[in-house]
């Protein structure tokens, strides 16, 4: 499994320590992975995985859920600031 993209979020007035992490993997070829883990601390209690058939597909939705998450303007209380981002841009890996 290939790593492609990579974010990592913080919420940083949360009394918990919230985050939010997304990572973007390529399992096989033409298959593409987009993995969640929520949580605080350091504890995960959450974590889903959606799966994409192509990879411009799965960039599509990495960077919505990325977008909707730092959205100063959200509605939910849990406004997040991106603190790591890593993204391989097709035909480097």
């Amino acid at each position: 499994m290939i790593e492609i993209g990579r974010v990592h979020l913080e919420d940083c007035n949360s009394p918990r320590k919230a985050f939010y992490q997304l990572f973007l993997l390529e399992k096989e070829e033409g298959v593409y992975l987009i993995e969640k883990k929520s949580g605080g601390g350091e504890k995960v209690f959450d974590r889903r995985v959606w799966e994409s058939s192509s990879r411009e597909e799965a960039s599509r939705m990495f960077d919505s859920i990325v977008r909707r998450k730092t959205d100063p303007a959200r509605k939910s209380l849990r406004h997040y600031q991106i603190v790591a981002y890593f993204f391989v841009q097709r035909g480097t890996v």
